[in-house]
């Protein structure tokens, strides 16, 4: 049982005298027009009844938008509703912090990294980069490599 219906318009945003803003429609079918019988224009939005689909009205097409969070839970690799990245490993991202500062965190900490062995100047066992920040080389069981910063 439906206990609410929506009317065609349920939404209107404009200043006056302009083409009377963005609309929002309610339909089972594809609007052509505006209820009123005017051209769509860009920023429109359409929700299908049918389907509970939202559309934005975009370069004469209506194109559906998504609220599928998918596949931003994935990429951020913490659950779904988490607030933080939660916690590191290491020592150069601090735990539980947003992406843009865990971004910019590693981004400061990579400045001081040398790109390239020509860069750096081997100073007795420590390895220097053109900024001045010091390296040691360690050398894993397996024979990997890698560097800590002093």
């Amino acid at each position: 049982m439906r206990y609410y219906r929506p009317v065609k318009v349920i939404s209107s945003v404009g200043r006056p005298g302009t083409d009377g803003g963005v609309i929002t429609i309610t339909s089972d079918t594809e609007p052509t027009l505006r209820v009123d019988g005017t051209a769509l224009v860009d920023g429109d939005i359409w929700w299908d009844e049918t389907n509970n689909d939202l559309y934005i009205y975009i370069s004469s097409a209506w194109k559906l938008t998504s609220t599928d969070i998918t596949p931003l839970v994935t990429l951020s690799g913490v659950p779904e509703g988490s607030i933080d990245l939660g916690t590191f490993t290491g020592d150069v991202i601090t735990d539980n912090i947003d992406v843009k500062t865990a971004l910019q965190e590693l981004e400061n900490n990579a400045d001081g990294v040398p790109q390239q062995i020509s860069d750096a100047v081997l100073e007795g066992s420590k390895i220097v980069s053109p900024n001045g920040t010091e390296f040691i080389l360690k050398v894993a069981d397996d024979g990997t490599l890698s560097t800590e910063q002093l």
